[in-house]
């Protein structure tokens, strides 16, 4: 495994690992026996795409767009990727005469494909992984 799976010592303290909200529970070998330290704090947005992804003015880019899994995802390609599709939307808007409505619904689109085929992927090969442990 990769070390994004993998947990790290801290310095001056025990294990770190980030939670995972993948399909039918499946984690790394590396995880299994770890126990929580504390209550869990905050909401879990793996796994989520924003309701409105764009509309006049704003285009949501990165993972405040969508997310899959933080630990197996490719976050900083989906960063990069949403914010160039964010600026030729953008562009059409300013020098072509696009609605920003039209322009937003067009990104939206856009992002909501990518995000369903990488949840569907990527919740197959957790499928997969799950049956093989």
């Amino acid at each position: 495994m990769d070390g994004a799976h993998t947990p790290r010592p801290l310095p001056m303290g025990p294990p770190a690992a980030a939670r995972s909200a993948a399909p039918n529970g499946w984690h790394p070998l590396e995880f299994a026996g770890l126990q929580p330290m504390r209550q869990r704090r905050g909401i879990d947005v793996s796994w989520t795409i924003a309701n409105t992804t764009a509309g006049p003015g704003y285009f949501l880019t990165g993972d405040a767009a969508s997310i899959v899994d933080p630990l197996s995802s490719h976050g900083i390609l989906k960063a990069v990727m949403s914010g160039m599709n964010a600026a030729h939307h953008s562009a059409a808007v300013l020098r072509r005469g696009v609605s920003p409505e039209a322009a937003a619904n067009s990104y939206h689109d856009w992002l909501a494909r990518w995000f369903i085929e990488d949840h569907s992927r990527l919740g197959e090969l957790y499928r997969v992984a799950n049956t093989l442990a």
